[in-house]
Formats: structure tokens, sequence, C-alpha cells
């Protein structure tokens, strides 16, 4: 298209408006059934529902972030060659909190999902350093499944108990060497994808 003339480049053009502004014309005269315009006021109800939803969602997630009593992992040990220091990144595995989102410059955060944001907003602007620290290397994800498995077998587990029990359930895994069929029943009894194959 780019070796056209601009004449020709014209006339599509204005047949592009020619066929939008009839469309909204067609729009228009639609919107005077009542079943449309019922259709219409709903689908704006319900985006606005989104939105209240969206927001209560985010004060529910930093309202658990600001009351959960931390039980810290090691998500990432990262070196930056240009700074010439390591960055060690956390993750808490009773409120899934990660510490890697400060990997991204302010500019970059529409890049994250939209939990992810909201862990952004809320590291950025809050002291996190409350709760215990196993001092493990560990993927979250996992963690998180043995945390939750811990809490299901026993719902009134203290958090030093816990991580107690957090530690033996991951030097189990990390030290009984099981085959690839074991490993994916494993990964299903903790509720993890049958592909996650992460447990070093």
């Amino acid at each position: 298209m780019s070796d056209m003339s601009i004449e020709s480049l014209n006339r599509i053009y204005e047949g592009i408006l020619a066929d939008k502004d009839e469309i909204i014309k067609k729009i228009s005269i639609l919107k005077q059934n009542d079943v449309v315009k019922e259709y219409l006021d709903l689908c704006d109800e319900c985006d606005g529902l989104t939105d209240a939803q969206r927001i209560l969602y985010k004060q529910i997630k930093k309202a658990e972030y600001s009351s959960c009593n931390h039980i810290w992992i090691t998500t990432q040990n990262k070196y930056d060659d240009s700074e010439g220091r390591m960055y060690r990144y956390r993750g808490c595995i009773k409120c899934g909190l990660d510490t890697r989102v400060r990997q991204y410059s302010h500019r970059y955060i529409k890049r994250l999902s939209f939990d992810q944001q909201i862990m952004y907003e809320f590291i950025m602007n809050n002291f996190i350093n409350r709760g215990i620290d196993t001092n493990l290397l560990c993927d979250l994800e996992l963690a998180k499944a043995i945390y939750s498995k811990i809490k299901e077998i026993h719902p009134n587990i203290d958090d030093e108990i816990a991580k107690k029990y957090f530690e033996v359930a991951l030097d189990d895994i990390r030290n009984i060497k099981v085959n690839e069929e074991r490993k994916v029943s494993r990964a299903k009894r903790l509720s993890l994808s049958n592909n996650f194959n992460r447990w070093n």
C-alpha cells in the first residue's frame, strides 16, 4: 500500500469514512429498539460492576498483604552487572506477596498482570519486613502449595511450627528421588500443574 499514489490512498480513506458513517447510522437506528437498548444498558451496568469489582479486589489483596505475618522464602538471587551487587527477592508462602515485581521500573508496570500490579503498588508504598524468614531458595508456586497442604492438614498450626513443617517437606521433596511418573503424581497431590518441574 505504501507504493500507491496519494489519490488512490485518498479514495480508500474516503471509502472507509463512508462505510463507517453507514455503520454509525445503522447503530443509531438499532439503539431505538427496546431490546437493543436494554442490552446496551446492561453492558454499561456490567462494565460498572467490573470496575467496582476490580477496585474492591485490589483493596482485599492489599488488606491481605497488610495483615499477613509473612513466612518468607527467597524467590530469586540476581546479580546486577551494572551495579556490581546481588539483589535478593523474597516471596511469602502464606499470602503470595512476591518482591520480584520490584525488578520493573514504574514505566514498565503495565507489562505486569493485574495481581502483580497490585503487589508492585503495595510493595513500593509499604514497609514489608514483618514475619519469619526461612532463608530457603525455592519456587514460590511450590512453596505456596506445600504451605497450603500443611494448613489443610493442620488448620490451627502456628507460623513457627508451619515453617518447620515446610522446611522438612521441602527437604524430603528435594532429597527423596522419584521417577517422572511419581513427580506428576506429587504435583497433582499439591494441586500443581502436571508438568510442574521446579522442585530444586
